[in-house]
């Protein structure tokens, strides 16, 4: 008993992490990071509120096909089918019944059809239904971010220049861009402590940017290849259609599959409706 309720307490820790804490996070930093990029530019750009609107928007699309993602099963259903020679089974986690290729996640508390992993920044699982989306979100977050370490370092640069213009090399330049000489520096010299959050939220910028990239690359490749997680039998190959929707492509402009043309949720997600 005691075991259980300590196994309890832990999965309601990391369920409130998984869908408080590092959602929070994800959205405080991306207000953050839009509040001082369009401060430091002295205007609203166009092209970074589009980069900014879509990630919000295909965020949602991720989390709103994960909750509505349902198993359909009965025992009804089950008893007509497992005459055809599909197999089920009962799962007592979530109290439904389900079929392969089902997998269930100890943090969203239910089965889902081909799901690929549990993003913890999105508050989410990400399926076959909402891999489109999340490829995306991928994108446009290493966009924005980009886009906002272009106008953070030219301004730590300019900062630089005017603080010590003796030392115009790329080590000294390199060494004040790195967060932990900033923050030594701040430390022991007293240096400015809005020019230490810069280099934080640049060094952060570029981590986020890289990473996010080289996961939605890899993200695509693997649906393009039919290696993915929800694949793990027949390797079917995706193609633009079923990975973003009806509207292929278009999707990169709006997310129009999931707002004009809805996806199919069930275990024939890649079908559109």
């Amino acid at each position: 008993m005691l075991e259980k309720r300590l196994l309890k307490r832990r999965m309601k820790k990391i369920h409130y992490i998984a869908y408080v804490i590092c959602p929070t996070l994800t959205v405080l930093f991306s207000l953050i990071i839009g509040f001082v990029t369009m401060y430091l530019e002295n205007t609203i750009p166009p092209l970074f509120v589009f980069l900014s609107v879509q990630f919000y928007l295909n965020w949602y699309l991720v989390y709103n096909i994960n909750k509505k993602a349902i198993i359909p099963f009965t025992m009804a259903t089950c008893r007509e089918s497992e005459g055809k020679g599909t197999r089920f089974w009962y799962c007592e986690k979530c109290k439904h019944y389900t079929r392969r290729p089902a997998q269930h996640c100890m943090l969203c508390k239910k089965c889902f059809y081909y799901r690929d992993h549990h993003c913890f920044f999105l508050g989410g699982c990400i399926l076959r239904q909402n891999m489109g989306n999340f490829i995306l979100v991928c994108f446009y977050a290493s966009f924005a971010c980009f886009y906002s370490i272009f106008i953070v370092g030219p301004y730590l640069y300019d900062y630089y220049i005017q603080l010590d213009t003796t030392k115009l090399n790329i080590y000294y330049f390199a060494l004040n861009f790195f967060f932990p000489i900033t923050l030594t520096k701040y430390l022991v010299i007293g240096d400015e402590s809005i020019n230490v959050f810069l280099v934080t939220l640049f060094n952060v910028s570029v981590s986020i940017a890289c990473f996010t990239l080289l996961y939605g690359l890899w993200k695509l490749y693997t649906c393009l290849s039919g290696r993915q997680r929800y694949h793990p039998d027949d390797g079917k190959r995706q193609d633009v259609y079923e990975i973003f929707g009806s509207y292929g492509l278009f999707n990169v402009i709006f997310p129009f599959n999931g707002f004009l043309h809805s996806r199919n949720i069930d275990e024939n997600a890649h079908i559109f409706t």
